[in-house]
């Protein structure tokens, strides 16, 4: 059903937390990932290019742990806004499935989910699927 998953990550610890959830998801038939990261131009200054190339090392990292798994992986690294630009990278990579971590903002965190995840569940025609972190 979902071959071919999106998975985003902003490199925080929830977030390479939830990464080892998704090595799970070859049990459930998944066959391809690509993990995608947005260097948020909002927040990253000057140094943007510098924290995409940081970045893409990161990724390649992750990449490793999938092929190790036997899941063919691919990584995507932009500039941009990261809600639009996760469901651009979803679409065009013809994803089944975008799977997104949400991170616990406290008790009220709990009834609501995080800025970014609750933008892409908003703005995507491909099912989402929104991990909690510890």
């Amino acid at each position: 059903m979902f071959e071919k998953v999106l998975v985003s990550t902003d490199f925080s610890a929830p977030s390479k937390q939830f990464i080892h959830c998704v090595e799970e998801f070859r049990c459930l038939g998944v066959k391809e990932v690509v993990l995608a990261h947005v260097v948020d131009f909002r927040t990253a200054g000057m140094s943007m290019e510098a924290f995409r190339i940081h970045d893409e090392t990161k990724l390649k990292e992750e990449r490793k742990r999938f092929e190790n798994l036997g899941i063919s992986t691919k990584t995507v690294v932009t500039i941009g806004n990261p809600s639009p630009e996760i469901v651009h990278f979803a679409e065009e990579e013809k994803a089944s499935l975008i799977v997104i971590p949400k991170r616990e903002k406290g008790t009220i965190g709990e009834l609501i989910i995080g800025s970014t995840a609750q933008s892409v569940t908003q703005r995507s025609k491909i099912p989402v699927l929104v991990l909690p972190c510890a």
